[in-house]
């Protein structure tokens, strides 16, 4: 059975309330399907008449990995959604609950983790350039103000979580998200915390933990355990490096995106062709260990 049919009649067995997920058609509203994660659009009602959108993602792997893996554990879950919760800031993404499917679906059990967080009516930082998005790519990047703008935005984000001990554990352009506010300026909202991981005080260092993420965006120490458990004091290690290097990698990339987008205009922004330059070194390098060093770097390069 494929994860589209359990969610789907886990769904239809009424296992989430309050929360409609089938359009006019009676068709699920996918967002977006990870290796990890199968993400809905839902309809929370909050009154008889009122509705608000919402995203929904379910902690369940992929056909491919579901042999392997099967349903992504609960250990923990509880306190990861209480720290998430915890967090307020105006680049993160808002969570709205967090809890567990608890069902039997044709003769098998399942326990499913899902989080509800605010939806994002916009593009992430990846689906920004592809065909047919140029004109917004260009609105979003168009000077060089804007490009230094959307990247601080990035470090605002990553380091109110480092300062709160949260590390994301899955930065990539897919999981930086552009919003529009109500004057038409865009704003950045890191999203996607199913990989995130919270060292909070007395916790106990030798609990397990999943290595998860997207391997493209992991440094090379840490692919290694893509998929395996491994201790809290082992991943204490990894970071606050693994946040940083997914950084430098997703702004490499975003800043060649812009520059196939425009490659003239591009090439006349000499600031941001320094940044370019001093991003690919420090990846090269690794000489930058933490978002307060890597927003250093920035601000310096910054006209």
């Amino acid at each position: 059975m494929t994860r589209q049919e359990i969610i789907s009649k886990a769904i239809a067995n009424g296992c989430i309330p309050n929360y409609i997920f089938y359009d006019d058609e009676s068709k699920l509203m996918e967002l977006g399907k990870g290796g990890s994660g199968y993400l809905l659009i839902a309809k929370q009602m909050l009154g008889s008449n009122v509705t608000i959108k919402r995203a929904v993602k379910f902690f369940i792997y992929k056909e491919d990995l579901w042999a392997d893996y099967g349903v992504i554990a609960k250990k923990n879950f509880d306190n990861e959604i209480t720290n998430i919760s915890n967090l307020s800031h105006q680049n993160i993404i808002k969570l709205i609950e967090g809890n567990e499917i608890s069902c039997d679906i044709d003769g098998t059990h399942y326990d499913i983790p899902y989080i509800v967080t605010e939806f994002i009516d916009g593009f992430d930082a990846e689906k920004i350039f592809d065909n047919g998005n140029e004109q917004k790519a260009k609105d979003v990047f168009k000077t060089e103000e804007s490009i230094f703008n959307f990247i601080t935005q990035i470090f605002d984000g990553l380091e109110y979580l480092h300062k709160n001990s949260f590390f994301h554990c899955d930065i990539a352009p897919k999981n930086i998200y552009i919003n529009q506010n109500v004057n038409n300026n865009y704003f950045v909202i890191i999203g996607d915390f199913d990989a995130a991981i919270h060292f909070c005080g007395g916790n106990d260092e030798t609990i397990e933990l999943e290595v998860r993420g997207t391997r493209k965006y992991m440094p090379e120490e840490v692919k290694v355990y893509k998929h395996k458990h491994i201790s809290k004091s082992m991943f204490r290690k990894f970071q606050p490096w693994w946040d940083v290097y997914s950084t430098l990698i997703t702004i490499k990339e975003i800043l060649e995106n812009i520059q196939i987008l425009e490659k003239k205009k591009f090439n006349s922004m000499r600031n941001i062709l320094r940044l370019y330059d001093k991003i690919k070194q420090c990846i090269n390098k690794k000489n930058i260990r933490s978002i307060i060093e890597l927003r250093s770097l920035v601000r310096d390069l910054h006209p």
